[in-house]
């Protein structure tokens, strides 16, 4: 993995509230990133093609899109707040811990 890679995503993260996350969730291009991942290292995946680990991730249930329980507890609780990036055509959301 490129470490400029990973340098120029980590200055990309930033962090954003449910509500102006959720039209990516309509739109279709919304990942859940799980909170044991580390999120640059996801994207960086993502973006260098490194099928093998996206795959497992998604295998996993680690990387995925929000499950219906998911999607209700975020849309009752609007003070949640993410990390997020943007590797096209995806944008990847972690819930960041209180």
């Amino acid at each position: 993995m490129s470490e400029d890679l990973r340098a120029k995503l980590r200055a990309e993260v930033q962090s954003i509230s449910w509500e102006a996350l959720e039209p990516f969730l309509e739109k279709g291009t919304l990942l859940r990133v799980s909170t044991g991942l580390d999120i640059v290292e996801v994207g960086a995946c993502m973006a260098e093609d490194a099928r093998a680990r996206v795959e497992g991730w998604l295998v996993d249930g680690k990387l995925g899109r929000p499950d219906p329980d998911l999607l209700s507890r975020w849309r009752s609780e609007p003070q949640t707040t993410f990390a997020f990036l943007i590797i096209q055509p995806y944008v990847l959301a972690q819930e960041m811990v209180q």
